[in-house]
């Protein structure tokens, strides 16, 4: 007896598909919610030396389609250690609200801007929010 699941079924379907057909079932799937299918949603983190360096990158990055949003927190303390010294610098942290699927080219675009040589740019899903406010980060990205 030859079972077959209902994930060879799909698979099989998939195979058949055109390119064009494959890209509007990918863009479907990319819009249900939650599980698998959640979209790639982030908050990055980078810390700048500089209100000025903040507002520098902040700006490309949403005039370039790479950050929804830029929130600019001033005055925080930053303790690291930097060449084998303990360093302690006043920083401003800019909380970027973005997609997983462009986090390279953000990646990218930040390390040109940035005045540090090893600057932080961390990413860290967002694993739900609001649905207004996530559809107005697709509506953004996607302009």
């Amino acid at each position: 007896m030859n079972y077959e699941t209902p994930f060879d079924k799909l698979q099989k379907k998939i195979e058949t598909l055109t390119i064009e057909e494959f890209a509007v079932l990918s863009r479907e799937l990319q819009k249900l919610k939650g599980g698998l299918f959640m979209k790639d949603y982030i908050l990055v983190l980078i810390t700048a030396g500089s209100i000025k360096e903040g507002e520098k990158i902040a700006c490309a990055l949403v005039e370039e389609g790479l950050a929804a949003c830029c929130n600019i927190i001033p005055g925080i303390k930053s303790v690291f250690k930097w060449k084998g010294k303990v360093c302690k610098e006043t920083e401003v942290l800019l909380m970027v609200k973005s997609k997983a699927s462009i986090f390279e080219k953000l990646k990218k675009r930040v390390k040109k801007l940035h005045s540090y040589e090893a600057p932080e740019i961390i990413a860290f899903s967002i694993k739900d929010g609001l649905k207004a406010y996530l559809n107005w980060i697709d509506e953004v990205l996607e302009a």
